[in-house]
């Protein structure tokens, strides 16, 4: 037993949606991906236009923690990375960096030099690296290698200040009634700190300035992916935006493409022969029967009046039309159902600048009572 074959204008309304639905998602995807590559294309220019940027490094190890302990007590333990943590940020201050700038003669600001240049420990080693950018590899690398330098010169002059300020130890008077006849004694403690004062200016060196990277280029790939990210977020801003804020019907080509129905211009002036065409082709069909006006909402009853009329006008004298004009859909759905026949054709008027969703909703609440046969847009 075969079902019964649908309804052909419940049929006719499916396939209008689909293709109103279709359209939609189409104008969504070609808005989004045209402000991505819109953005990625911006990435690629901002690249081509903006000067390169050359990384270099320097690097500094670290071989004692507290300089005082160290002194004091002949302490070798390596800082923590607190210790480290401190020493870079005191490295690269502001007083580092502008005797970095006066050393090199740079032309950068203050501000310009804290934006490309850095220090930070190397994870859990005793190592602090010394970062610096500039359009020039060699120019990069030298303001790498003074920042480093200066830390160390200046870690050096402070350990020198505080081994010459220690005080010596007291040394008792010999005993005339006690001649020494031992050997004598091991140096003394203030002994051991101006040896070890001396070893720290010219053989041992508990901070070492070494490269281990080659200036590079950084990558530049990353602006237009990023671009291309933006350009695709902004695409679905404003497809939201013009979903929520709802397209309007300006053109009878805007409501043809979204009912797949007729849609004619008409204004007020009169000369208006394609809507004389469709109303005329209605007719010819069915002579006797009505042909329907519908506003597409109560707020379009003056202009559905108006067309009305102007038909009305029109057939003067030429033909018998019988023209009605009906309440909007809300209205006219709740009335009674023409009789089969007795209708030529219902044309819905569209006042220039209704929302789609309005007059797509309208459209489909009819098909329940008298499906529409064209949309006329009235400006």
């Amino acid at each position: 037993m075969t079902s019964p074959d649908p309804d052909p204008s419940e049929r006719t309304g499916r396939l209008r949606a689909q293709a109103a639905a279709l359209s939609t998602a189409k104008g969504a995807a070609a808005i989004m991906v045209t402000l991505s590559l819109v953005g990625a294309l911006l990435g690629f220019l901002v690249n081509l236009v903006q000067s390169p940027k050359w990384s270099a490094t320097t690097s500094v190890m670290v071989k004692v923690g507290d300089q005082q302990r160290f002194a004091l007590k002949d302490d070798w333990s390596g800082p923590s990375y607190e210790d480290q943590v401190d020493m870079a940020s005191v490295a690269t201050n502001q007083d580092a960096l502008i005797a970095v700038a006066r050393q090199l003669n740079l032309p950068d600001s203050l501000a310009d030099l804290q934006k490309n240049t850095g220090a930070y420990p190397k994870g859990s080693s005793h190592v602090i690296v010394f970062s610096a950018t500039q359009a020039d590899p060699e120019l990069a690398q030298r303001v790498a290698d003074a920042l480093a330098t200066n830390f160390v010169e200046s870690s050096q002059r402070g350990m020198e200040a505080m081994l010459q300020s220690l005080p010596p130890e007291p040394v008792e008077p010999p005993d005339p009634d006690h001649p020494v006849t031992t050997p004598a004694a091991p140096p003394g403690p203030d002994h051991e700190i101006i040896e070890r004062a001396g070893l720290l200016t010219n053989t041992i060196k508990p901070l070492q300035v070494y490269h281990d990277d080659l200036p590079s280029r950084p990558s530049p790939a990353r602006t237009p992916a990023a671009l291309a990210v933006v350009g695709l977020a902004a695409g679905a801003l404003v497809v939201l935006a013009l979903t929520f804020l709802g397209q309007r019907v300006d053109r009878p080509r805007d409501a043809q493409r979204l009912l797949a129905l007729p849609a004619v211009k008409y204004d007020r002036s009169g000369n208006c022969p394609e809507v004389e065409r469709l109303v005329a082709a209605m007719i010819r069909e069915q002579p006797a029967a009505e042909l329907l006006v519908c506003p597409v909402d109560p707020d379009s009853e003056l202009a559905a009046v108006r067309f009305a009329g102007w038909v009305r006008k029109q057939g003067e004298g030429k033909d018998g039309r019988v023209v009605r004009l009906v309440p909007d859909p809300t209205s006219a759905v709740v009335g009674a159902r023409p009789v089969e026949g007795s209708v030529a054709g219902l044309l819905v008027v569209v006042p220039r600048g209704t929302p789609r969703q309005a007059v797509t909703d309208s459209v489909e609440l009819l098909r329940t009572w008298v499906p529409a046969s064209g949309v006329v847009v009235a400006s």
